[in-house]
């Protein structure tokens, strides 16, 4: 009878055992893991606006998560859930140079109380500021990185089979969406990560048709784009027939969805920081004003006058765009002449800056000083809504110039001043750094147009111009 009992103890114990064994790794494969991070462990050249995601394998508890995260720079910032990531966009960039380290502890709680058993540590090391642009402006061109520093080299981005159409950065920074033609004379419009470099088909247009002008929503949701209809025009040239601006889901998952009244031209897509969808209707020589996120409508919610039809700047806080606006007076002022090949009985135009409260559509013409007769263009906010950089060239016969210079001001139209003086230039493309500190533009001979391009950049406070690039164009601040 001994004996039988203890042979009965040790196969309960060893039930016993095997049981908690079970349950132990039941547990150890149901814990939360981090199963991807970005920016990615040891990761240089990381935009200073750059957001932290972690993925986790399940869903989390948001509270539990945040209160063993450490982050190092500590800084202010928004966090955001979906699904089982979480996200960190810091509101001040994060240092330039510096690096930035992140520590999530064990024992974060999954949703259903499962502890995280092993911590995280990871780091990575915020860049200096470059400028990306395509190159060169006369063959099929790529997009290239270039650090303003003076050992700076040019890094190839992109390597198209049959050249890249154009591209915009999304408003973080930290991905490039660019317009890819291909061998078959279609095109692609692509997503490029500068994180992971990651890089990944949006949507693909059939030849006979080319999609262009790409803009990602702020939120990263949606991309616009403008569809071109192609024609075979003389010596079987293809020419514009019609164009129309159509919106889809990055993530893939819905079709491309055409923008305002099928009958009409439109163009040139963007986004106001608020998130409103913008494009220029033709027909309607107007702005229109897109709430995709509040209405789900395609239907504009309002619209602004624009004959010009180019693009305009938006403040930084959404309330206010400013854009060129073309005008034709009845009557010259009396001691203007014509001049520059124009012919008697032309009529004189003049353009100026015009500020429009975007809900209520009040407009100022905030053009600087009294001059009437200016060719003022090209407006862009700083980030910092501070200052507005734009281009300006004299009308009137005794300061009339082919080239047109960089001017600065402050946002409502004051202390306005040249940041350049070359009068045989011509200033485009301007764009500014994220600390409103300095500006990339191109500049190009105004009288002889088989001189190729520069992009240079200068700093506000010295305005000293610093060469990058020649035979490059659209430059833009990877911050």
């Amino acid at each position: 009878m001994l004996n039988k009992d203890r042979r009965r103890f040790p196969l309960l114990g060893f039930g016993v055992l095997g049981f908690v064994l079970g349950v132990v790794l039941v547990g150890v494969l149901a814990s939360p893991k981090v199963i991807a991070v970005e920016p990615g462990k040891n990761t240089t050249e990381v935009p200073s606006t750059a957001p932290i995601r972690i993925l986790f394998n399940r869903p989390m508890d948001s509270q539990s998560v945040l209160s063993h995260l450490k982050i190092q720079p500590e800084l202010l910032g928004q966090v955001i859930w979906q699904g089982n990531e979480i996200s960190f966009s810091p509101e001040e960039p994060w240092p330039s140079g510096e690096t930035v380290t992140i520590k999530l502890r064990a024992g974060a709680r999954s949703d259903r109380f499962l502890p995280l058993l092993i911590g995280a540590t990871w780091s990575f090391q915020v860049g200096e500021p470059r400028v990306v642009y395509l190159w060169p402006a006369n063959e099929q061109a790529d997009l290239y990185i270039h650090s303003i520093a003076e050992d700076g080299k040019p890094q190839h981005l992109t390597e198209t089979t049959a050249g890249v159409l154009d591209y915009n950065l999304s408003a973080n920074g930290v991905q490039i969406v660019y317009a890819a033609v291909r061998d078959d004379r279609g095109n692609d419009l692509r997503l490029y990560n500068l994180l992971s470099g990651e890089d990944r088909l949006i949507l693909g247009c059939e030849p006979g048709v080319r999609c262009k002008a790409p803009s990602l929503s702020p939120d990263g949701i949606w991309l616009a784009y403008e569809r071109e209809s192609l024609s075979t025009g003389v010596g079987g040239v293809a020419v514009t027939a019609r164009s129309r601006v159509w919106v889809v889901p990055v993530n893939g998952e819905a079709e491309p969805i055409p923008m305002g009244p099928e009958e009409h031209i439109t163009g040139n897509p963007g986004w106001s920081p608020t998130g409103w969808l913008t494009y220029y209707d033709t027909s309607l020589q107007a702005i229109a004003l897109v709430d995709l996120a509040g209405n789900q409508q395609i239907s504009p919610f309002n619209y602004l006058p624009s004959n010009l039809g180019v693009a305009g700047t938006w403040s930084p806080d959404g309330l206010y765009m400013v854009y060129p606006e073309i005008v034709f007076p009845d009557e010259a002022p009396d001691d203007f002449e014509h001049t520059d090949g124009r012919v008697e009985g032309e009529p004189l135009f003049y353009s100026h800056l015009y500020r429009v409260e975007a809900i209520l559509g009040l407009i100022e013409d905030i053009s600087p000083g009294e001059e009437l007769m200016v060719e003022d263009a090209s407006p862009v906010y700083s980030p910092d809504g501070n200052w507005i950089a734009f281009t300006r060239r004299y009308l009137d016969p005794s300061r009339w110039t082919p080239g047109r210079q960089i001017w600065l001001m402050c946002a409502d139209g004051s202390e306005a001043r040249p940041l350049t003086d070359d009068t045989t230039k011509l200033h485009t493309s301007l764009a500014w750094s994220l600390d409103s500190k300095r500006l990339v533009f191109m500049r190009r001979s105004a009288s002889d147009f088989s001189q190729p391009a520069e992009i240079v950049w200068l700093d506000i406070s010295e305005p000293q111009l610093r060469p990058i690039v020649e035979g490059g164009f659209l430059p833009r601040w990877i911050p």
